[in-house]
């Protein structure tokens, strides 16, 4: 007996009671803080995120440094090199770590971080004439490339480059042919304080206008917000400003039709569709930005202007996209033996039927010998 109740105690020891529907009912109520809450769809899946100027600034400003400190070069080269291969920081280390020296060359720096990097210097080498405007100067101010102007020179230059708009941030070296970058640093110190300010906009606006990865809300009222979305497959966005776009075509969001559909239905009822008419039939759209451009002269080599498009080079006459100046001579060459081709294949054809009466008449003339031969016989 003794053993027994040992037993029973030991086992009551270990058993595990189920609170009961009423307890779990009244805990609730008791804590309303543990109950659970549930989240919009668009919320609580968004596999996107939305960016106010201030987290623009955070996330670009934050994207120099961790390419700055990777690759060990200085935070205006980091921009440059950044900027250059799309914000997409694997694509540069890959690159870099591949052919440092290519890179540099590609993207406009030295060949050294110490030699690209100097700050902006005044060289006082007395009475010099500057490249430019031909006038005596005490002191010129110059790129590690060698190439030096004087200050007023710098300062027209510069503000020019920023006049034309976003194309500033990519602003070369005076000197003919010279493919060295201006650091940012010569346009925060000659330029005014309006051009200034739209420089830092275009400096900014190079994180989303060149970054595939993220874009601005198209709402048509306007809106300044941009959407990062690293996903491959087309997704609807829900800006803050309460507009809902598509991610692929940047339309208003339009599911379950495609974007193709779209587009075509937004040009029938456009109220401008002569206008879009003459566009289509008149230009073409780049490969990279879809943005209309008109070929009215030169080769079939085109460039989309980095004014209003993306800088990308294809052939005007295939649409072949390339890198240099290659792959459209090599798409034109290939279009041009197979027009040769076409005409020496029509030439023969020709050359064929108009021989036809005289293989005729020939084969008339040798029947006939040959009945007078028989008849002679």
């Amino acid at each position: 007996m003794l053993e027994g109740s040992d037993t029973q105690e030991s086992c009551s020891e270990f058993e595990y009671e189920e609170p009961s529907d009423v307890d779990i009912r009244s805990e609730g109520k008791d804590a309303p803080d543990d109950e659970m809450v549930i989240e919009p769809p668009e919320v609580r899946k968004a596999p996107y995120l939305i960016m106010n100027h201030a987290e623009l600034i955070e996330r670009q400003t934050r994207c120099i440094a961790n390419a700055s400190e990777l690759l060990e070069v200085p935070n205006e080269e980091s921009f440059v090199l950044l900027r250059e291969h799309g914000w997409d920081l694997s694509r540069l280390q890959e690159a870099w770590f591949l052919d440092e020296a290519k890179v540099r060359g590609d993207c406009g720096l030295g060949l050294t971080p110490s030699s690209s990097s100097m700050p902006v210097s005044s060289t006082p080498l007395g009475p010099t004439k500057c490249p430019i405007c031909l006038s005596q100067v005490d002191s010129v101010v110059g790129l590690d490339c060698g190439h030096s102007y004087c200050q007023t020179c710098w300062q027209g230059y510069l503000h020019c480059q920023v006049d034309d708009g976003k194309a500033c941030v990519q602003a070369r070296c005076p000197q003919h042919k010279c493919s060295r970058i201006v650091p940012a640093e010569y346009f925060r110190r000659f330029c005014d304080e309006a051009r200034q300010k739209k420089y830092e906009e275009w400096y900014l606006r190079t994180y989303v206008d060149n970054n595939p990865s993220v874009k601005w809300c198209t709402n048509p009222a306007g809106c300044p917000y941009a959407c990062e979305y690293q996903g491959v497959d087309m997704c609807e966005i829900r800006c803050t400003c309460g507009f809902v776009w598509c991610w692929a075509c940047g339309e208003e969001a339009h599911r379950p039709a495609d974007c193709k559909t779209v587009n075509k239905w937004n040009i029938k009822n456009s109220a401008e569709s002569e206008n879009i008419s003459w566009i289509r039939a008149n230009t073409k759209k780049c490969p990279k930005c879809h943005k209309s451009i008109e070929k009215n002269q030169g080769c079939n080599h085109m460039i989309c202007s980095m004014a209003g498009g993306c800088g990308h080079e294809f052939s005007g006459f295939v649409l072949v996209s390339g890198s240099s100046m290659e792959p459209p001579l090599v798409a034109t060459t290939n279009a041009i033996s197979m027009i040769g081709r076409q005409k020496r294949a029509s030439m023969q054809k020709k050359s064929v039927t108009s021989r036809m009466p005289s293989i005729l008449w020939k084969s008339i003339c040798s029947i006939l010998r040959g009945l007078c031969s028989m008849t002679v016989a």
